[in-house]
C-alpha cells in the first residue's frame, strides 16, 4: 500500500476519527503536558550527564519542543484534516517505544521520532499557514528553517542510523 492509499484507507481513517474527536479534553491535556514535562526533564538529564552524542545533539533536543508542536497541530482547528491525520501517525510513532531505534535507548531513541515528525511537518507546508506551525513552537529556530535545515540532513541521519546504529544494536540480540 503506498502513502496515498495509506491516507484514505477507511479501516485507518474510523481508528483514527474518534481519537481526534477526543483530543483536548482535559484528561489528555493534562497527560500531554505530563508527557512534555517528562520528556524535557529526561533530555536536561541526559544533556547534564553528557549522554547525548555530539554529533545530532542539537536535533535531539528538538524532541520535546516538537511533541508540543505536533500535539497542538492535532488539536488546531485550521489544520485540515487529512493533515491532522498525517500529524496524529507522527504522534503515535511518537509515543511508541518500539520503533526504528527504541526509546529506551536513551536520546539516541528519539532520533527516529524526530526524523518522522520533521518529515511530517516538511510533507505539511503546501497545506497549512507556516503561521499556525509558528504559533506553537517553542524552538528557538525559525521552525520552518529548522525543517529545511533538518530534512537536508536526512541522509547524514538516516545514514547513521543504518551504518551505525542498526549494526551496533544488532549485537545484542539474543543468538538462537
Amino acid at each position: 500500500m503506498d502513502s496515498k492509499d495509506f491516507l484514505k484507507d477507511k479501516a485507518i481513517e474510523n481508528e483514527i476519527e474518534p481519537y481526534l474527536h477526543e483530543l483536548g479534553t482535559p484528561k489528555q491535556e493534562e497527560s500531554s503536558e505530563q508527557y512534555y514535562a517528562k520528556l524535557r526533564s529526561s533530555f536536561t538529564n541526559w544533556l547534564e550527564k553528557g549522554k547525548i552524542p555530539d554529533k545530532f545533539s542539537d536535533i535531539l533536543l528538538l524532541a520535546p519542543d516538537l511533541f508540543y508542536l505536533i500535539w497542538r497541530l492535532s488539536l488546531e482547528k485550521g489544520v485540515p484534516i487529512k493533515q491532522k491525520r498525517k500529524v496524529v501517525y507522527a504522534l503515535l510513532y511518537f509515543f511508541s517505544p518500539l520503533d526504528l531505534i527504541p526509546d529506551f535507548s536513551g536520546a539516541i531513541g528519539y532520533l527516529d521520532d524526530i526524523y518522522v515528525v520533521i518529515w511530517t511537518l516538511h510533507g505539511m507546508l503546501n497545506q497549512v499557514d507556516p503561521a499556525v506551525l509558528r504559533k506553537y513552537w517553542h524552538g528557538n529556530e525559525d521552525i520552518l528553517t529548522l525543517i529545511q535545515r533538518i530534512i537536508g540532513q536526512g541522509d547524514q541521519i538516516l545514514g547513521w542510523i543504518k551504518n551505525v546504529y542498526l549494526p551496533f544494536s544488532g549485537k545484542f540480540k539474543k543468538k538462537s
